[in-house]
Order: structure tokens, then C-alpha cells, then sequence
């Protein structure tokens, strides 16, 4: 199974390419690798490159894909689907937490992205082992807790990957 390190490999081929061959082209693909994209929770902070993070986060989950495929794919599911779902209601304002590395972080979105992340990888345990939903999700909201303690605390746009890893690390430890 190591052909799935390709589909990492194709967009970071694209990333240095955009940053390194000044071709027309690549203009616009440039702009979405570059390290001067705004924050859109803290505006006037910037991110960093935005595309970077989210790789190394499937870096994470494809290295978890390959130990055990029921982790890896609920990783990068949590990825893809939580953590956008968190950003969006975190926008609300609703009770902000005041997190020194993300004061635009709400208490809606965190427990949006527990609710969120705790689901998809008990439904990714739970396709992979036939076991019933309602014990994997409880087992699998210790690992979304984890995540969601990482994204809070954990500096700029590289919480995705921290988050990633050390829901990873709880899965296996549960």
C-alpha cells in the first residue's frame, strides 16, 4: 500500500513547483501556497502556507492508514470534515474561549468539532470491525477531546497535524 504516499505526493509536486517556476500558470497556484494567506479567524495574523498543514495532517493519517486502515481513514475523515465544521460555527462568535494561540476559537465550535470528529471515526471503526455505533463513538469522543484540546493549544495552522497525530495516539491507546 504504498502507492497512497502518491496522492500526498502530486500536490506537494504542485506546491514547489508554484513556489519555485515563476510560469503563468502557476501564478494562482502560487497564491494558494503561499505563507502571506490571512488567518480568516484572526484577521490581520497570518496563517502561514494553508495548504502545508492540511498535507502534513494526511501524512499523519495515510502513516495511521497503513498500521490500521480503520484509524486512518476516521483521521482523515475528522481532517477534512471536523476540523471545517469547527472554523465555520467557530465564525458564530459564540462563547469565545479566548485560547492565547486561537482567541477567535468558540466552546460552539470545539464541541461542534468533538460531536463531529467523534462520529466519523466511530462510523470509519465501526464500517472497518462491524461493532455497534454507540460504544465506538463513546471510545472514539476520548480521541475527538484530545484533538479538539490540540487545536486549541497548539500554535498556528500546524494544530491540524498535532491534532491529528494525538487523536491517532489516543485511538491506539484505546
Amino acid at each position: 500500500p504504498a502507492w497512497i504516499w502518491a496522492g500526498l505526493a502530486v500536490p506537494a509536486v504542485y506546491g514547489f513547483l508554484a513556489a519555485f517556476v515563476p510560469a503563468r500558470p502557476l501564478r494562482q497556484l502560487a497564491a494558494a501556497w503561499t505563507p502571506w494567506a490571512e488567518d480568516p479567524l484572526e484577521p490581520g495574523r497570518f496563517a502561514g502556507p494553508p495548504l502545508w498543514p492540511l498535507l502534513a495532517g494526511l501524512g499523519v493519517a495515510c502513516a495511521w492508514m497503513m498500521r490500521a486502515p480503520e484509524f486512518g481513514f476516521g483521521l482523515a475523515l475528522a481532517l477534512c470534515l471536523a476540523w471545517p465544521l469547527a472554523e465555520l460555527v467557530d465564525q458564530a462568535g459564540l462563547v469565545p474561549l479566548g485560547f492565547p494561540a486561537h482567541p477567535g476559537q468558540t466552546l460552539a465550535g470545539h464541541l461542534a468539532f468533538v460531536v463531529a470528529a467523534g462520529l466519523l471515526m466511530a462510523w470509519s471503526v465501526r464500517v472497518h470491525h462491524h461493532l455497534p455505533m454507540l460504544p465506538v463513538w463513546a471510545a472514539t469522543t476520548i480521541a475527538a477531546a484530545a484533538g479538539s484540546a490540540v487545536r486549541g493549544l497548539a500554535p498556528g495552522p500546524w494544530h491540524r497535524p498535532l491534532g491529528v497525530a494525538a487523536m491517532g495516539a489516543v485511538l491506539s491507546m484505546l
